[in-house]
């Protein structure tokens, strides 16, 4: 089979969300990345905490850029350097990114949202980890002063940079501590929350010819559900769900573009997300009925 027919990689996407970022983005994207490190690095020294005329007292007040003054309480000060840090991680995880992505040429404008949201997301999960660990390992009459603003950023500055295993970790935490029962909880539903394994039984027909249009195909097997999509070598297409043995779904002109075979997969989008067995669907030339 044809190289481009059996690759789907980020080539395939499309062409409106598979753009390569101009040189002059790229410039400027580069040029915000150095003033925003300048500027995190600004504010976690204007909010570190140092010692104040008594030994068991954090200085009060917060001078920024020579002009404002203000009163901030210790554990206040403390939530400002989760943020600070927590971004500086997000920080070093987005800037290796790009810079890969730049460098080998591969960037594309599909990626700038992620870019956008990388910070304010590893922010968000430091505070909640923040909250877990204050809560859960420091008693309740515990003083801001009495923690270390280093252990806190270190933590916050890793969550950052570690968003997913952060998150991976809290949902290994959270469920062991809410395990239900065997045959409790969404066990007991007739209507469960969580759908089945999807798994493919069959596809009909098996084989298709070379250089079709929109030919649909449908798929024998069991563990359906709303929602779920069936892919072509990675890529969805447009499914509709006919009931829990059975689909079907359209095939795009680029998948009969050359013969071989393509593998088709059933995606339930979750969450979490469940991926059924791959079944080959052979695309053979209308003339001669072979494959390659």
């Amino acid at each position: 089979m044809d190289t481009k027919a059996t690759s789907r990689s980020a080539d395939s996407l499309p062409t409106s969300e598979n753009l390569e970022v101009s040189p002059t983005l790229v410039r400027t994207m580069a040029v915000m990345f150095i003033g925003l490190i300048v500027f995190l690095a600004y504010l976690v020294t204007a909010f570190w905490p140092v010692k104040g005329s008594k030994d068991d007292d954090w200085f009060p007040v917060v001078t920024l850029f020579g002009a404002w003054s203000f009163q901030i309480a210790t554990d206040i000060r403390l939530l400002w350097i989760v943020v600070f840090a927590a971004s500086l991680g997000s920080y070093v995880h987005t800037v290796t990114s790009f810079a890969s992505y730049v460098g080998n040429r591969t960037l594309h404008k599909s990626w700038l949202w992620w870019y956008v949201l990388r910070t304010p997301i590893g922010v968000a999960l430091a505070l909640v980890f923040y909250f877990v660990i204050r809560g859960g390992l420091f008693s309740a009459g515990a003083l801001g002063k009495d923690i270390s603003p280093f252990g806190v950023a270190a933590l916050a500055g890793m969550v950052g940079m570690f968003s997913k295993q952060a998150t991976d970790k809290l949902r290994e935490v959270f469920d062991n501590l809410f395990r239900t029962a065997p045959g409790k909880g969404d066990d007991a539903r007739e209507d469960k929350l969580v759908s089945a394994q999807p798994t493919v039984d069959s596809v009909e027909p098996t084989s298709v010819e070379k250089g079709g249009a929109n030919l649909m195909v449908r798929v024998r097997g069991k563990g359906f559900a709303e929602g779920v999509l069936v892919t072509i070598n990675g890529i969805p297409r447009a499914t509709k769900f006919q009931s829990e043995t059975e689909l079907s779904a359209t095939l795009q002109p680029e998948d009969l573009a050359s013969t071989g075979t393509l593998d088709l997969c059933v995606k339930h989008p979750g969450p979490p997300e469940r991926l059924s067995n791959t079944v080959r669907l052979v695309v053979r030339d209308p003339e001669t009925g072979v494959t390659q």
